[in-house]
């Protein structure tokens, strides 16, 4: 019986460790900054996602940044920031584009739409071995992309439907191609603490 009780008692142990670092790590996933001079508070949530249908769509991945203002005796400011990377062969983003949150969409705006042209190197190495000995064959090439920045800003109607469903639809355009993006799961799971966090 002991023994039993024992490997019990250190899984319970292991259990309650992992459960509190991830209840952590999820708690510091939210940045808060105090700013006595505006008498605000700020909060910051990001995430990086990918899109739907990743392969051939023209965005290859996103960095978004939640904010959220708060200041005594005003509706809180919640605002969105984005950075798209894409291919340099790429259609520059629409302004326009949709949100779907439940059964609700909303048109959005663009707003503060940066474009930056990317340059980087891409060194690569290849190692062979043979009878003459071993061989290693270096390349480098220039890689281009784009990175595209802007936000949104949330209205207190689709921060009420965040709370009230498990999923949202973002729908970019890059010339004719759709570029969707669906937070749902762990990552709005995060957005709807976010949202309740003061």
């Amino acid at each position: 019986m002991k023994p039993n009780l024992s490997i019990l008692f250190n899984l319970f142990l292991l259990f309650t460790t992992v459960s509190c670092e991830t209840q952590s790590r999820s708690q510091t996933r939210i940045q808060t900054f105090n700013d006595e001079f505006k008498g605000s508070k700020k909060l910051l949530l990001e995430q990086r996602i990918s899109p739907k249908n990743y392969f051939r769509s023209p965005v290859t991945n996103a960095l978004i940044t939640y904010e959220k203002e708060i200041i005594a005796l005003k509706p809180d400011a919640f605002n969105v920031y984005f950075v798209f990377t894409r291919g340099s062969a790429t259609f520059d983003l629409s302004n326009k584009g949709f949100i779907k949150i439940g059964d609700s969409k909303f048109e959005i705006e663009l707003k503060s739409m940066d474009v930056q042209h990317k340059t980087g190197i891409n060194d690569t190495s290849t190692t062979t071995s043979d009878s003459t000995g071993t061989h290693t064959i270096s390349s480098s090439e220039t890689v281009q992309w784009i990175n595209d920045k802007f936000r949104i800003d949330f209205t207190a109607i689709m921060i009420d439907a965040i709370t009230k469903n498990e999923e949202i639809t973002l729908q970019f355009y890059s010339g004719p191609k759709p570029v969707t993006f669906i937070i749902a799961g762990r990552r709005f799971e995060e957005l709807k603490e976010f949202v309740a966090a003061k």
